[in-house]
């Protein structure tokens, strides 16, 4: 009983004393290079988040920290999103581990490759086959890659929305590449699925 009250103990110390990831996150968001200054907001005392623009792009960040039940541990979302063209097929990406290469191997999940030793081996990639080569361009891997540094990251495309979600403390390096990756992903050459649709069906 003495170590569950220890545990509980380490949250509400968080809360007297302060989060240092919220602060960290105003601080890196002050220091983009953004279009206009970022619009802040506190939804909740653990989360903060910020609207603002790059080179025209519109972006909204996001940070949510939260203490683990168990061992009072303090963990964080962060996440960053776009805009993207609606007629991109959905896309996730997400970590690769032993588990879900077994899966691949036995035809029971799906894995698509891009062709990078580095990008397939830390990234399970599902979705629209199309989709991948289309928007995981070489400069959206590298810039990806930057916050798997830290932290490998989430990547969902879907309905017009591209979203990257880590959990690591926020800082400038991983925001920036977050936000090349996403610029890169909503400047997706969609050309040739726009032709493809505008074709007349053989049938």
């Amino acid at each position: 009983e003495r170590g569950v009250i220890l545990d509980l103990q380490s949250p509400i110390q968080r809360l007297l004393t302060g989060d240092p990831n919220i602060p960290a996150f105003e601080k890196v968001i002050t220091q983009l290079e953004t279009d206009a200054p970022a619009q802040l907001e506190a939804p909740k005392t653990n989360v903060r988040q910020a609207s603002f623009a790059v080179d025209g792009v519109p972006f909204q960040a996001r940070v949510e920290t939260y203490a683990q039940q168990k061992t009072g541990e303090l963990h964080m979302d962060v996440t960053v999103q776009t805009t993207v063209p609606a007629i991109l097929g959905d896309l996730r990406l997400s970590e690769q581990g032993w588990g879900e290469s077994f899966l691949v191997l036995l035809r029971l999940s799906q894995d698509i490759k891009v062709g990078s030793f580095s990008f397939d081996e830390t990234f399970v990639i599902k979705g629209v086959e199309e989709t991948a080569p289309l928007i995981l361009t070489e400069d959206v891997q590298k810039a990806i890659l930057v916050i798997a540094g830290e932290d490998v990251p989430r990547l969902k495309v879907n309905r017009g929305l591209a979203m990257l979600l880590w959990h690591y403390e926020p800082n400038a390096r991983c925001l920036n590449a977050a936000i090349e990756a996403l610029k890169g992903i909503r400047n997706a050459d969609v050309a040739g699925i726009l032709r493809s649709k505008d074709e007349p069906s053989s049938h």
